[in-house]
């Protein structure tokens, strides 16, 4: 189970490190251009375009990611990311909460916004929709991959895991809400059909920053933002395997992340090439990125998660029973959990 853990987390390191890339790349144009070093970007569509063809210019970024990620993990793991976050996190909540007001008043009715966001509708609630949601889920919280469990083994004894579990979940669903604010706000502010995943980020977003004021600023610091949320889920990943590595090959720390970073790498130049046309790589009709990204979420991080749940239960069944609640919480992680998740891993089989 942590081997595939390891896997999976590796797996979604080989196309997440590209998104992350783009991001980096749109960011440093935007940069300049706020300094007008850089022209402005006319032509959404047509940039995204050209970055996802020009393979030299995601390969650096790729590699700078990695080689970046590996220089935590060698560090430190634990401590690297502890490093990272404490001057990242206070940046990135300033600037979440600063588009958050560029979005208020920029935004013709914000309330509208809101209630596309929040308001049910149990029509859409289908099992490609929901085998979506559960990918996310997962990957932000880092489900699947053993990732709480690596986390968890750092944590002091007399942690209260309960209430340590809850603040995550709220902050990261608290989090995740703001920034759909954001993004579908500014969506809204153009006109945009907000329904367009990727390319919303990447296309949409871009034409509509160009028609606010200090638009080319804005840009810059959203596309920042979401780079330092990308980054810091990498590393994040990066500690499960790293760890595994010196589990399972007795690697030193250094070793393992030099590893991990070269298996990362790989994957990565792999998908740029597929993506790029250097190389037309397919299977069951999708393209590498699309098959990566599908074997992930919706197949590996499932199966995962049905293998927690079950090892959950088994493993702290006694102190389950004697909590209020406990029970209940044994059901769902036997019965409930196993048979949803197959369910849905299933059904994205090809």
């Amino acid at each position: 189970l942590g081997d595939l853990g390891a896997l999976t987390g590796l797996v979604i390191l080989s196309f997440y490190t590209v998104v992350a890339g783009w991001v980096a790349l749109y960011a440093l144009h935007y940069a300049l251009e706020s300094v007008a070093l850089a022209a402005p970007i006319g032509r959404p569509a047509a940039y995204f375009t050209a970055i996802t063809e020009d393979a030299a210019a995601q390969a650096a970024a790729a590699a700078m990611i990695v080689v970046a990620g590996a220089a935590i993990m060698m560090r430190d793991a634990v401590r690297g990311i502890e490093a990272a976050m404490r001057w990242m996190a206070p940046v990135f909540l300033a600037s979440l909460a600063l588009l958050a007001l560029v979005v208020v008043f920029a935004t013709p009715s914000p309330l509208n916004v809101a209630a596309y966001l929040l308001r049910p509708d149990f029509s859409a609630l289908t099992l490609d929709a929901a085998s979506e949601a559960i990918g996310h889920a997962f990957f932000t919280l880092s489900i699947g991959m053993c990732g709480m469990l690596v986390y968890g083994a750092y944590l002091p004894r007399g942690a209260d895991i309960g209430n340590l579990a809850f603040t995550v979940a709220f902050i990261d669903t608290a989090i995740s809400i703001v920034c759909a604010f954001i993004v579908m706000g500014v969506a809204f502010s153009s006109g945009a059909d907000p329904a367009q995943g990727p390319g919303l980020i990447f296309v949409v977003l871009p034409d509509a920053f160009a028609r606010l004021p200090g638009g080319p600023l804005l840009a810059a610091v959203f596309f920042i933002t979401v780079f330092m949320v990308a980054f810091s889920s990498i590393i994040a990943v990066m500690i499960v395997v790293t760890r595994a590595l010196e589990d399972k090959l007795s690697l030193t720390p250094r070793a393992a992340s030099l590893a991990c970073a070269a298996a990362i790498l790989a994957g990565a130049l792999a998908v740029i090439a597929s993506i790029s046309g250097l190389a037309k790589i397919e299977f069951f009709g999708l393209g590498l990125f699309d098959l990566l990204d599908t074997l992930a979420s919706s197949i590996l991080l499932p199966i995962s998660g049905i293998g927690v749940a079950l090892f959950a239960a088994r493993a702290m069944a006694a102190p389950l029973r004697g909590l209020r609640g406990g029970p209940a919480i044994l059901f769902c992680l036997r019965f409930i959990a196993p048979v949803g998740l197959a369910v849905v891993a299933i059904s994205k089989i090809p």
